[in-house]
């Protein structure tokens, strides 16, 4: 009898451990919040990279810690930018670093800014002027772009998308020696205007 009672103070007490382990605080990690996390994730970036802009394009909570995404670009209103990103995981911090543009390259589908620059930095308008335009790239999805083609009173930019084919796009406005020039690209990099 005496030995039940231990078998079962023995069982009881393994089963307590078994619920209570995965509450115990591992050594070395310490849970962030998101804000923390973020901020990590830039301050670590913008150690590497204390002449680039940097910005967060993604946070998703993992079950250790967090996912964090960051943008890391070079003369990014240029006809040729770099840009990189960086995809930390927290806490420990680890990322991996991936270049998107380099060269003046672009590979694949067009998801950032700097990528619209340098395919639109290669239109016939743009090109002679590489090294005095600035750009901003803009992606507008097929909705907008149908909103501004019924405007009344038309923008510069309105009247550019008027013409353009119902699809998304990225719009590129340059500034080139004071004159603004325009500039369309699909997602796959092909000019539409």
């Amino acid at each position: 009898m005496a030995v039940d009672r231990w078998m079962i103070i023995i069982v009881v007490l393994f089963i307590a451990l078994m619920v209570a382990y995965p509450l115990i605080p591992k050594p070395g990690y310490q849970p962030v919040g998101k804000e923390d996390a973020i901020k990590i994730a830039l301050e670590d970036a913008g150690k590497a990279y204390p002449e680039a802009s940097l910005k967060v394009v993604s946070v998703e909570a993992q079950e250790t810690g967090w996912n964090v995404e960051v943008k890391i670009s070079f003369n990014s209103d240029t006809c040729c930018p770099r840009l990189l990103v960086r995809d930390y995981e927290l806490l420990p911090v680890k990322f991996k670093e991936t270049e998107l543009v380099k060269n003046c390259m672009v590979s694949g589908t067009i998801i950032f800014d700097e990528e619209a620059l340098v395919t639109a930095g290669k239109a016939p308008r743009v090109a002679p002027y590489c090294s005095e335009a600035r750009g901003k790239a803009t992606f507008l999805d097929y909705a907008q772009i149908k909103r501004m083609k019924e405007c009344t009173d038309c923008s510069e930019l309105e009247k550019f998308i008027s013409d353009l084919p119902d699809q998304d796009a990225w719009v590129v406005q340059w500034s080139i020696g004071g004159e603004t020039v325009f500039t369309a690209l699909d997602a796959e990099g092909n000019i539409l205007k």
